[in-house]
């Protein structure tokens, strides 16, 4: 199994090739490029893959079961969400690459949190 395919099958959202192509921003080095472009690939490959299928969830009824147990990770997403949101505002996450990291993984929560309340709608 490729490495591209490793992570369109553990990567869905895309999260963690966001967040390694937010980590390799500011690499000056030909090795830096190399890698950037390696993730980007992996991300439009994780996104083509997953586009086809969006209209098909769209219009899928979603059992009972399956909304509870959105709702109880919607719960957690917001619990994440806040944490590192109030990390971040108070400073409690220190700086440089730490910080960094920080901030990407808040707009992520933050992105879970929007991205479990659309597809749960009103239910």
């Amino acid at each position: 199994m490729s490495p591209a395919s490793l992570l369109e099958q553990f990567d869905r959202d895309g999260a963690v090739a966001e967040t390694g192509a937010e980590a390799l921003e500011g690499l000056d080095s030909r090795g830096g490029f190399l890698r950037k472009v390696g993730v980007g690939a992996g991300a439009l490959l994780g996104a083509g893959a997953l586009a086809g299928a969006f209209p098909r969830i769209a219009n899928a009824q979603i059992p009972a079961s399956d909304i509870a147990i959105l709702n109880f990770a919607l719960t957690l997403e917001y619990l994440e969400a806040e944490f590192y949101a109030e990390a971040v505002a108070q400073n409690k996450v220190g700086g440089g690459a730490t910080r960094r990291f920080a901030l990407v993984v808040a707009n992520h929560e933050a992105s879970h949190v929007k991205f479990l309340k659309g597809v749960l709608g009103s239910k």
